[in-house]
């Protein structure tokens, strides 16, 4: 009897220590599979929306995009530099030049595989900052996506191009470059 109230108190004790742990792991896998479904939908389909247009701020804020390529350049890192002109070149065609053609699923792609080599070049030296930096990431995109007019698309998703213009280069000088 004794052994089993010993037990009984363990099993409380791990599972009350492990609970919060367990339901973030449990958020965690629903919030991946969430992302995960989404992803499939997006990356395969150019999804053209209505108040997505050719728009000179538009394209001339792609251009921010070279932002990692510049400091990059500056520390010999010429991988970085070479894939920033390419999602530069991309995102340009997707949001300016061809919009609403397959050139939004490339620049998806290349956005995706992108942002996957930027977390895998900043997360050694800033683990913590590099997964918190998926909050506002998510949130910059997320304000894009939902906008509804013109205008708005145009405001949105020119401070998504500049909130990353900004964000880039932050990681890459004080974390991958960091000595």
């Amino acid at each position: 009897s004794s052994d089993l109230v010993n037990w009984s108190d363990s099993w409380r004790r791990a599972t009350l220590l492990n609970f919060p742990r367990a339901l973030m792991v449990l958020v965690l896998k629903e919030l991946m599979v969430q992302v995960l479904q989404m992803l499939k939908q997006k990356l395969f389909a150019i999804d053209r929306q209505p108040h997505e247009h050719k728009d000179m701020l538009v394209g001339f804020s792609c251009f921010w995009l070279l932002t990692p390529a510049i400091l990059a350049y500056s520390n010999d890192d010429l991988v970085t530099v070479v894939v920033s002109i390419f999602v530069t070149i991309c995102s340009f065609f997707a949001d300016c030049l061809y919009v609403g053609t397959i050139w939004n699923v490339v620049d998806r792609w290349v956005a995706v595989a992108f942002t996957l080599y930027m977390f895998s070049i900043a997360a050694p030296k800033l683990p913590v900052l590099t997964v918190l930096n998926l909050i506002p990431l998510l949130g910059f995109l997320s304000f894009s996506r939902s906008s509804k007019t013109k205008q708005q698309w145009r405001f949105r998703h020119t401070l998504w191009h500049l909130f990353l213009a900004i964000d880039m280069p932050m990681f890459l000088a004080f974390g991958t470059y960091a000595d």
